[in-house]
């Protein structure tokens, strides 16, 4: 039984009474609602066949095949906006070059630092692990409880602060998230977060205007179910960190929303082709 729409692995359960009070709400694994059924009604019903697939329709993901019509259209989402002044470039011919050249700057070296350089408030794990973050503690509290995160959709944004290389360990990285900018101009739905092109010009004069001296240092979005050791980051996530922060040190921030009063915040950064978890410290401003 395959998921055709297997980007989308979670699906939220919404049990309400007949005057429409909510006794029950929580994600659960597509799997567990949809295949487990369909294996065994199947089964039952066309035993001769032995391989099926089936297609989520929702809005926010892709189109389903052709003529299926989507037979709910009041899931909660928010559409990602289209981009102004976008172009579709089309690829050159076999003999065909483009009459410009792009190179890539280097980066300048990054400052050196250690741990005993800021002001613990919790230790955090692993110091030698190749990217160590330091969160600041209204970064970490406005994470952990202040800020009103949605439970209809995703939300997400951007993260802001400085990156030193280990003095102790070389080769590694210290990571200082000194703020969290809120992304606009963009898409959500239950099970997914778009940025646009859009999104990132409105940051860049945000970080020109507030954080001259500061930098991009990767992006973060909630997931709206209790985190687990075994589910941290989708494979969309995992599209969008690869294809779209490219340094080696930047970060995936991961909000999960536990319950109404408990969140969990992770970070991750990439190794190879996957996203490890970070370990992380609390440090005063």
């Amino acid at each position: 039984m395959v998921n055709l729409s297997a980007n989308y692995g979670y699906a939220e359960v919404r049990v309400l009474e007949k005057k429409g009070t909510v006794i029950y709400q929580h994600p659960h694994p597509i799997e567990e609602l949809i295949a487990q059924t369909l294996q065994k009604n199947l089964k039952h019903t066309y035993p001769n066949e032995t391989h099926w697939g089936y297609y989520l329709m929702m809005p926010g993901i892709a189109p389903p095949p052709p003529k299926v019509q989507p037979l709910d259209q009041l899931s909660t989402s928010r559409l990602t906006p289209a981009v102004e002044g976008s172009v579709i470039v089309t690829p050159y011919g076999p003999n065909e070059r483009p009459a410009f050249e792009l190179k890539r700057i280097p980066e300048p070296p990054l400052p050196k630092t250690s741990l005993e350089d800021f002001h613990l408030i919790s230790s955090g794990g692993d110091r030698q692990a190749f990217v160590k973050v330091l969160v600041h503690e209204p970064v970490f509290n406005d994470f952990d409880h202040h800020r009103a995160f949605s439970n209809q959709v995703e939300e997400g944004g951007f993260l802001v602060g400085r990156v030193y290389e280990d003095r102790e360990m070389i080769g590694t990285y210290w990571v200082e998230v000194t703020a969290a900018v809120k992304a606009e101009h963009t898409g959500a739905s239950l099970f997914h977060f778009t940025y646009t092109g859009d999104s990132f010009a409105a940051f860049k004069r945000i970080l020109r205007e507030h954080y001259p001296d500061q930098r991009l240092l990767g992006w973060y979005h909630t997931h709206l179910f209790p985190a687990t050791h075994a589910m941290g980051l989708s494979s969309i996530d995992l599209q969008s960190h690869f294809s779209t922060f490219r340094l080696e040190w930047q970060l995936a921030g991961l909000i999960n929303l536990d319950s109404p009063s408990q969140r969990t915040l992770r970070f991750y950064v990439r190794q190879s082709n996957i996203m490890v978890l970070c370990p992380q410290w609390i440090v005063k401003n």
